[in-house]
Order: structure tokens, then C-alpha cells, then sequence
């Protein structure tokens, strides 16, 4: 596969990183090793700047230097003016700096977004240094491969030691050398060992949800980093949510192995609004669900009919000998629906008392001139048993 280096850059001084970042020395951390052919850098107005002015420098800058010392053809490698990816604004506006929070929020849908689209090339691996730039912007890179890293991407850090990450004019370690001479702060000049620590490349173990979060991927063309966190989050609750069984014949709610037995009316409501729930809601992407009109359900006199015909037929699961439940509200509609509120208390107070979660019990939420009732966990997680 073809290698991919991408760098954080944002400070002005540390365009030295993507030096540092295709050292020879990465041999000892990546066996076989790293043979790049691409780098991009994701940086700002001003580290764009530094990067062609010192790196490049019209083919003669710090970045040539290093390839000539390590016998590295430039040519073979695809880095240039063209593949340094300058965050902008929402009016398309280069970024001077990452200074306030709608920068920040631009910075962090600009990195997802661009980790989300080189690894949709199949042919390719993703090396990603987390070395420069703030400390929010290393966040984003880490959190976009942890979200869409594949197998062999990387995630790497350098590791300089003080002398060196502080000092101007450093960009590599030379070749074949095993001390520097370099100038302190005070003007004073020194030698230093740089033999065994100089520089090192320190890779990143991260967690890869790619296979876990897909459907997402590949549902969204751009991608807002807060919506993926909030969505990312929601598969994640889902799947430590419990299934929620319904033994009809039996008169038992289950959740995570406690079991509530419950007498047949209101086993009658809950399984109603349960079915309600499996066939109606459209909402699977959230883990609870509280503001869908189809899975929530109005406790209007509208709704009798429908409401009553149902319940009749669960009902029958458990009474043979039914009186006429659908002439009985139709008399007193006002009434049957506070009868239903009531049972609607009872059945949540069970759940209470048996430390069922809230995920589980009746839930209201204003409708028109009624409340809506209904089970606000996943679809998914509900099964009901009818044998």
C-alpha cells in the first residue's frame, strides 16, 4: 500500500516537525519501514507561510536539505504548496489562528473531514503525527482515526528532548552523527548526546471504531465533529442498553435479567405502546427516543377507536370472557383516558420498585391538546414474546 504522512502544524516554529517525522529513525519503531510518498500537512494561514518559506524555500529549504543528507529523492515523495491543507472559515476564509471557538469548531470539522476522506482510498495507509499544532488540534486528529483508522493506519507522536524542541534552528538529527553542537538561550554554545535520544518516534496505540460505526460513515457525505460525537456516543449507549423482554402470555417485563410480573391491564397498556414503538418509530440512530410522533402515542378521544381495538385484541390473551371494552370507553372517553394515566403510574411505579431503568417506563411528552404516551428505548432493544 501506499503511505500517507498527515501533520498537525500550527505554531510557526514547528513546520521542523514533518522532518523529524520522516526520519530515517522511524526504521527502529515500523519494520518493514515507512517508505512515504505523500505528506500533507493540515495547518493555518501563517504556518502555511512558515512551511514554503523555510521547508521549501523554492526547492532549496530545510526539507530538501534532509533529503539530500538521507539520500531521499524529493521527487519520489508528492509534498509541495499543493498538499498543505489550510483550515478555513464558514466564509471560506483562510484561518490566521485557532483563537476563538468558531475557529475551533472549524479546526475540528476540517481534520475529521479530511481523515475521512483519505481513508476511503483503499490503496493507501494513513501515518498521522499528532507532533504539532495546539493541543485541541492533536485532539482532532486522534479522535478522526480512532473513528475512521483502519487496520494499518498509524498515530504517532515525536519525542524530542529539551535541548533540541526548543531550539530554533533544529529541524533533524544529521545523519551518521552522535553528538550536536547547538546555542542556548543564553548564547552559550554546548554539545550534546543525541545518540540514543535525541528524537524519537513513538507510535500511538489507538482504538479503531471504523467497522463499529460504518453505517455512519457511509451515511454522511460532510461531517460536523460535534454531530459525529453526539451520534458516535448514541451507538455506544445503545449497545450498553439492555433488551427490554415482553412475555405476553406469561405477564412479565424483563430488562437485564429483572423481571417484573404485571396483571393483565396493565400489561394490556405497556405491551400497546411497546408494539407502538416496534412498528411505527423511525428513529434508530439514537439509543432513546423522545420526540417521535409515530412511536409516541396521543391519549385523545381522536385515538379511542384505533387505541381500544387494540387493546382488545391483547387483551384477549388474557380474558376470554371480555366485556365490551371499546362500548365502555366510547361512554366515558374522558374518563378511560385518566383511567389510562393511572395505570400508566402504576406500571412505571413497578419498574421503579424492581430497579428497572427510566429508558423503560411510560414516558409523556406534550402533543396537541393531549399528552403523548410512549417507550422512549430503541426498537431494537424491544422483544416481544407472544407463545
Amino acid at each position: 500500500k501506499e503511505d500517507i504522512t498527515a501533520e498537525i502544524i500550527g505554531k510557526i516554529t514547528e513546520d521542523k516537525k514533518i522532518i523529524r517525522r520522516i526520519d530515517g529513525r522511524s526504521e527502529e519503531i515500523k519494520k518493514p519501514p515507512v517508505d512515504v510518498k505523500e505528506i500533507y500537512v493540515i495547518t493555518t494561514k501563517s504556518g502555511r507561510k512558515a512551511i514554503v518559506d523555510n521547508l521549501l524555500a523554492s526547492g532549496e529549504g530545510k526539507y530538501y536539505q534532509f533529503c539530500g543528507k538521507y539520500g531521499i529523492d524529493p521527487l519520489k515523495i508528492k509534498f509541495g504548496e499543493n498538499t498543505i491543507e489550510v483550515v478555513r472559515d464558514n466564509n471560506n476564509v483562510e484561518i490566521e489562528d485557532i483563537r476563538t471557538d468558531a475557529y475551533n469548531r472549524c479546526m475540528a470539522d476540517f481534520v475529521v473531514n479530511f481523515i475521512r476522506a483519505k481513508t476511503s482510498e483503499p490503496s493507501t495507509r494513513i501515518h498521522a503525527s499528532i507532533a504539532g499544532g495546539r493541543k485541541t488540534m492533536s485532539l482532532y486528529l486522534g479522535y478522526a482515526m480512532s473513528l475512521f483508522g483502519r487496520k494499518d493506519d498509524t498515530l504517532s507522536h515525536i519525542l524530542v528532548m529539551p535541548e533540541l524542541e526548543n531550539n530554533p534552528e533544529f529541524y533533524y538529527v544529521p545523519k551518521g552523527k552522535k553528538t550536536l553542537k547547538i546555542v542556548d538561550s543564553s548564547g552559550n554554545v554546548k554539545r550534546i548526546n543525541i545518540a540514543k535520544e535525541g528524537v524519537e518516534l513513538a507510535e500511538i496505540p489507538f482504538i479503531r471504531f471504523r467497522e463499529k460505526f460504518s453505517s455512519m460513515i457511509k451515511n454522511y457525505s460532510i461531517y460536523e465533529y460535534s454531530k459525529m460525537v453526539r451520534i458516535a456516543q448514541q451507538e455506544l449507549d445503545k449497545e450498553s442498553l439492555p433488551e427490554l423482554i415482553i412475555n405476553i402470555k406469561k405477564k412479565f417485563i424483563s430488562v437485564g435479567g429483572m423481571t417484573v410480573e404485571v396483571p393483565a391491564q396493565m400489561m394490556t397498556v405497556y405491551i400497546f405502546l411497546a408494539k407502538q414503538n416496534v412498528m411505527n418509530c423511525g428513529n434508530d440512530d439514537s439509543p432513546v427516543c423522545y420526540n417521535d410522533d409515530e412511536c409516541f402515542v396521543e391519549a385523545s378521544i381522536g385515538n379511542l377507536e384505533n387505541y381500544v381495538s387494540e387493546l382488545e385484541e391483547i387483551y384477549s390473551n388474557y380474558n376470554s370472557n371480555l366485556e365490551n371494552i371499546f362500548t365502555r370507553f366510547i361512554s366515558d372517553a374522558e374518563g378511560e383516558i385518566n383511567k389510562f394515566r393511572a395505570i400508566r403510574s402504576k406500571i412505571n411505579n413497578a419498574l421503579s420498585k424492581n430497579n428497572i431503568p427510566q429508558e423503560y417506563h411510560i414516558h409523556s411528552v406534550k402533543g396537541g391538546v393531549y399528552k403523548c404516551y410512549g417507550i422512549p428505548i430503541c426498537k431494537s432493544k424491544i422483544k416481544i414474546i407472544e407463545e
